[in-house]
């Protein structure tokens, strides 16, 4: 966490949260994160409080990205839901915890995604299919492209 005030007492709270949830959930079976531990670390731009958690793969929006946004097979969309679904039932029916930013990039997968065969970790540019039917589409799809090159020789 950034070393700010306002940064570390979020960061204590959310300590607080993580350590009832990780006692609540002993045998690791709940679908949310494990943490584990924290300390404090002093550095040239201040104090930091960090979080040890359990080490986990790539988020859902790595996951969405690798798949260049065509979607998720709907047998992968329901077995992410479940668990997702799960982890939530378990923070609200039996801590009384709301999750309050839910988001691809807060959702971590088990597994990593494998660097060699993923587009935008490897140097390779993604390939984008220009949309069929829609005369516009291309305008899009070209800006994309555009900002794609900037981006890989910037």
């Amino acid at each position: 966490m950034k070393s700010t005030v306002e940064f570390t007492e979020a960061a204590q709270h959310e300590i607080q949260f993580l350590s009832v949830i990780a006692e609540g959930d002993l045998s690791s079976s709940k679908y949310v994160v494990r943490f584990i531990d924290h300390f404090k670390h002093a550095g040239p731009n201040g104090q930091h409080l960090c979080m040890v958690l359990e080490f986990l793969g790539d988020s859902l929006l790595q996951f969405i990205r690798f798949n260049r946004y065509r979607g998720i097979p709907l047998n992968k969309v329901r077995e992410i839901c479940r668990w997702i679904l799960l982890g939530l039932d378990y923070l609200h029916r039996e801590l009384g915890i709301i999750h309050t930013d839910l988001k691809p990039e807060n959702v971590l997968l088990v597994s990593t995604i494998d660097p060699a065969k993923d587009p935008i970790r490897s140097s390779f540019s993604p390939v984008l299919e220009r949309p069929e039917g829609n005369p516009n589409g291309g305008i899009m799809v070209n800006s994309i492209e555009r900002k794609l090159k900037r981006r890989g020789s910037g």
